[in-house]
């Protein structure tokens, strides 16, 4: 092999010195964190994970020392926020807060240029609320036998509120929709607050709602409440039975659930992900985020670690694989 010269050499070492200089530097825990922290959430103000992204801001910045900085990055169903956290440099200071929309995504849309397992790292789970199927007062059906009963009787008639394609709205009614053996046809809307308007005025029926947006409208009594969709009733509406409580076989497994949750990039330092997780854990304890999440209709799940919120999130990651295909929509976006 040639020998370099020295002065060869020397030229070498001072350009690969440059290099190095200008690498990133991974963060040490140590240190961490020295600057603000940026939490991407990507949707637009007031989403479920923007609002849980608020309300968690304050607590764990008050853990960590630090502002936390909440940047909303909408647009292709949450893939340019989650793109722009899996490009991040994996230092702690870029943090991700998603909703099941993260789960969803890769299995409504053609192609997503991530995969959520493999490129993002768990923090911490936060919470969940439900969603709820409301219907307009005037509708002749008033709990989910009755409505089972009336749709049966008139297929393709009636029609639904949804926020969009491949959103969680339109998917809990299709999943419905199959169990119930009932035909009721979808009406897409641009987000919540116009379906819902449609369906107070009496344009359409029904929708299935976040119980966040829907709370106001049912306390105010302009829609009434038909079943809420996760496995147990919402200890805010707990006069609402659940799907699953309707008696009918098809929909005793029924359980849908809204939830959030903090991520980093992958390849972030354990110890950093290590003190984000207790940090964001002890903020969820805070009286002040917890008094905050009961008025959005949060419910706080308990502690989880990181490596049991990995379990659950390739577990979802799969079971909504599942439900989006056996509803027709896999690859609708």
């Amino acid at each position: 092999m040639k020998r370099r010269s020295a002065p060869a050499l020397a030229v070498a070492l001072c350009v690969a010195a440059g290099l190095l200089a200008q690498a990133p530097i991974p963060a040490s825990a140590d240190s961490y964190p020295s600057r603000p922290i940026r939490v991407v959430v990507p949707y637009p103000p007031g989403n479920l994970a923007d609002v849980n992204a608020r309300i968690l801001g304050d607590p764990l910045s008050k853990r960590l020392g630090q502002p936390i900085v909440i940047e909303n990055k909408p647009g292709a169903t949450g893939v340019i926020g989650v793109d722009a956290v899996v490009h991040a440099p994996p230092d702690g200071y870029t943090l991700l807060l998603n909703s099941i929309s993260l789960v969803i995504g890769p299995a409504v849309l053609k192609e997503v240029p991530y995969d959520v397992a493999r490129d993002l790292a768990p923090i911490a789970l936060i919470g969940q609320t439900s969603m709820i199927m409301v219907a307009n007062l005037a509708f002749p059906a008033n709990d989910l036998v009755g409505l089972v009963k009336l749709l049966r009787a008139a297929p393709g008639q009636y029609s639904y509120a949804h926020f969009g394609i491949g959103s969680l709205s339109q998917i809990s009614m299709e999943a419905f929709k199959r169990a119930a053996g009932v035909d009721i046809v979808g009406v897409p809307y641009r987000g919540s607050a116009q379906a819902l308007t449609d369906v107070i005025s009496g344009q359409l029926p029904l929708m299935f709602d976040a119980m966040t947006s829907a709370q106001g409208q049912l306390e105010a009594g302009r829609i009434k409440p038909i079943a809420v969709s996760a496995a147990h009733r919402s200890r805010f509406m707990p006069n609402v039975p659940t799907l699953a409580e309707s008696g009918l076989t098809a929909l005793r497994d029924y359980n849908v659930e809204a939830w959030s949750g903090l991520l980093a990039p992958a390849g972030t330092p354990a110890a950093i992900i290590e003190l984000l997780h207790a940090a964001t854990i002890d903020a969820m304890q805070d009286p002040d985020f917890q008094r905050r999440a009961a008025a959005q209709t949060l419910e706080i799940y308990p502690p989880m670690s990181q490596d049991e919120f990995g379990v659950f999130l390739r577990a979802e990651l799969a079971r909504w694989r599942q439900i989006v295909r056996a509803v027709g929509l896999e690859g609708s976006q």
